[in-house]
């Protein structure tokens, strides 16, 4: 459940340039995903973080992910930039900004 890790105002934009505003809208996204990819491996890597504070962080990544979609081979890759903040003694996702790799 990806629910308690999202802030309710956040807003995400996949790597498609769909964006998901809200915490329902991002959820019903990344649970469409979770259902259509089987035997998902997701990676992050070269993390470059660009705030850390008590309150908020923000970092870059590139990504890559690989699985089954309706039995075939799929996958994709990627860079990315993530904004967190902390709410109630807990790290939330503010916004995360998918694109392709150049």
């Amino acid at each position: 459940m990806v629910d308690p890790l999202i802030a309710s105002n956040a807003q995400v934009i996949f790597s498609n340039g769909a964006l998901h505003k809200g915490k329902a809208a991002i959820r019903a996204a990344y649970e469409k995903n979770f259902a259509a990819i089987n035997s998902e491996d997701y990676k992050m890597t070269r993390v470059d973080w660009l705030l850390a504070t008590p309150h908020a962080a923000a970092y870059v990544f590139e990504f890559r992910w690989s699985g089954l979609i309706r039995g075939q081979a799929a996958g994709g890759a990627g860079r990315g930039t993530t904004v967190l903040a902390l709410e109630n003694e807990r790290w939330v996702l503010m916004a995360e900004h998918l694109g392709p790799m150049a």
